[in-house]
Formats: structure tokens, C-alpha cells, sequence
């Protein structure tokens, strides 16, 4: 067999890590999978030549297989998780060579997990605050915030004013200016930077006035990866920013993938790769224990309901009309 098919790492990459994963999230429940795909990373990086890489791989072909096998309810849904977990896989595996060059570290694999587990919960808690306030509450304070509007939004507004304040003018607008001075100067953003920013955001986003969550949520989860940088010496600051990045818009939309692509378009760092794909999957279970659904799909049903709920009385006057005329 000649080069490259006599590469025994190659094959290891045929390995079906994501079985086991698949069947019991079919049979029981995700969260039985999500340990038991804990479980087969383990031993892959116990067993399987390359350590820390072929775990990488195994958990990322689970949460892939699980993802996929949660996403789909059709008769189908077996193959399209499979289709699925092979796409990943063969991104994860074409990631993992050109990564190869350089060893993956557990100091790389702790920031990443530091950034993917803090901007999951991050960004779950603010889908969950802007779902919640979007829905609506059955109480007289959802009742006053419905009825009195303007009010309300002046208070969001006035709540804003007071974070951009403290911060001293840093947090106001989508934040791109300060995330990419930060960037190419290497100087960490201000300590506070993450918390207003976040509640900036926040009171912008549940004001009732229309606005962006794509770029706010970069410069959050931006200012999430210079707080975590400071426990990390020596360490790159631009690079556990990206991860900060990546771990927040991805525990905000829960679209991991997206996240991950997206972030990656940012940077052309072929080393960055395998560690912005771990922490927005951390970042996107993670945020699973906290919003059970993502915002933008949330925020559409409440869309549609409101839709239908307008149209209803059209189309039952069309059917007494059409009643009526036979």
C-alpha cells in the first residue's frame, strides 16, 4: 500500500467513535450520550495513537452524532445524523492534520474549556433573559411592562446609559472598534468590559426596540476571553479572545458549527482551528443547561404565533363567507 494510505493515523480517523453515542441518545436520553461520549473520548485518548488529538476528535464526532439525532424526528433521521457526523468528521480530521504541525497542549485544551464553558453560560443566560422578557410574564409586572411600552424602554435606555458611564463611553455601539484594537495591539480590554457590555446588550435587546445580536455578542464574548487571559500568562491574547468570541455567539445562537466557521473566517491561524471548534462545543452544551433552545428559533415562534394570531379571524370569516354560499 503506498503513501498515504500506509499512514496508520489516517485510519484512525475511520474509526466509528460516534456508535455508541448515536445508539443510546436514540434509545435513552442526550445526556446519557454526552457521557458516554466522555467516556469513548477517554479511552480513544488512552488507546489510539495521537492522545489529546483522537479524544478531541471522539468527543466532537459524538456531541456531532447527538446534535444530529436530536435535530432530526423523521423516518430519517438516522441517516441524516449520519451524514452529519461525516461531514464533521471530515473537517475535524482535515483540522487535526493541518494542526499537526503543532502539539495540541493542555494548556490549550484548558483555555479553550475555560472559554467554552464561560461564554456557554453567558450567552445561555442572556437567551434565556431575552426569551423570557420576549414571551412575556402572567404577572402585573409582565402586565405593566406590556401596557406601559415607552416606559419601559426608557428605563432600558436610561440602564444603558448608566453601563456606558462606568465604562467610560467603551461599550457603546456594536464594541468592533475597541475588540479590534485590542486585537492588534495585544492590550487586554478593561476588566469591567465583559460585565457592562453584557448588560448593555442585554437591556438594548429586551427594550423592544429592533437591533443587532451578531456583533455585540462578538465584542462579549471578546471582552469574556481578555478576563480569562489574565489567569493564562504568557499566553496570546488575541487567540483567547477568538475563543472568547466563538464560546459566547455560540452559547447565544446554539449553532456551533455556524459559530465556529464564522470565527474562523476572522483569523487565517491554521492553529487555532481544532481549539475554536472544542470551545464552541463546550460552549453550545453548556448552554444547553441553561436555554433549552436557540434564540433566534425561539424569537420565530413567537413571530409566527403572532402572524397566525392575525390572520386567524381573516380566514374564519372567508370560511362563513364560503359556508354561507353554499
Amino acid at each position: 500500500m503506498q503513501a498515504p494510505l500506509n499512514d496508520p493515523a489516517l485510519w484512525n480517523f475511520a474509526i466509528p467513535f460516534a456508535a455508541a453515542s448515536l445508539l443510546v441518545a436514540m434509545l435513552i436520553d442526550t445526556q446519557l450520550a454526552f457521557l458516554t461520549g466522555m467516556i469513548t473520548a477517554i479511552f480513544a485518548g488512552m488507546l489510539a495513537p495521537g492522545g489529546m488529538q483522537k479524544a478531541l476528535f471522539a468527543m466532537v464526532s459524538c456531541s456531532a452524532a447527538i446534535y444530529g439525532i436530536g435535530r432530526y424526528r423523521e423516518r430519517q433521521s438516522v441517516t441524516l445524523a449520519g451524514l452529519l457526523v461525516g461531514a464533521v468528521n471530515a473537517v475535524m480530521a482535515v483540522a487535526l492534520i493541518a494542526y499537526s504541525g503543532q502539539p495540541l497542549t493542555f494548556k490549550t485544551i484548558l483555555m479553550a474549556l475555560g472559554c467554552g464553558m464561560a461564554g456557554g453560560l453567558a450567552g445561555g443566560l442572556f437567551s434565556r433573559i431575552v426569551i423570557m422578557m420576549a414571551r412575556g410574564f402572567a404577572n402585573p409586572v409582565g402586565r405593566a411592562i406590556k401596557r406601559y411600552t415607552l416606559g419601559f424602554a426608557l428605563i432600558c435606555g436610561l440602564a444603558v446609559a448608566v453601563c456606558g458611564i462606568i465604562s467610560g463611553d467603551t461599550i457603546y455601539g456594536t464594541g468592533y472598534s475597541q475588540v479590534k484594537s485590542a486585537l492588534e495591539s495585544g492590550t487586554p480590554l478593561p476588566t469591567d468590559f465583559f460585565l457592562l457590555k453584557f448588560l448593555a446588550t442585554t437591556f438594548a435587546s429586551i427594550s423592544g426596540i429592533p437591533g443587532g445580536i451578531f456583533a455585540p455578542s462578538l465584542a462579549v464574548g471578546a471582552g469574556i476571553g481578555s478576563d480569562i487571559a489574565s489567569f493564562f500568562h504568557g499566553a496570546p491574547l488575541a487567540a483567547i479572545m477568538l475563543l472568547g468570541m466563538v464560546s459566547y455567539f455560540a452559547g447565544v445562537v446554539q449553532a456551533p458549527i455556524t459559530a465556529f466557521v464564522i470565527v474562523t473566517e476572522m483569523t487565517d491561524n491554521h492553529a487555532m482551528v481544532v481549539p475554536l471548534m472544542a470551545a464552541s462545543l463546550i460552549a453550545y452544551a453548556t448552554s444547553r443547561l441553561i436555554c433549552h433552545e436557540g434564540i433566534y428559533h425561539a424569537l420565530a415562534k413567537g413571530f409566527v404565533a403572532q402572524a397566525a394570531a392575525v390572520t386567524a379571524p381573516d380566514r374564519h370569516q372567508g370560511d362563513v363567507e364560503r359556508e354561507s354560499g353554499s
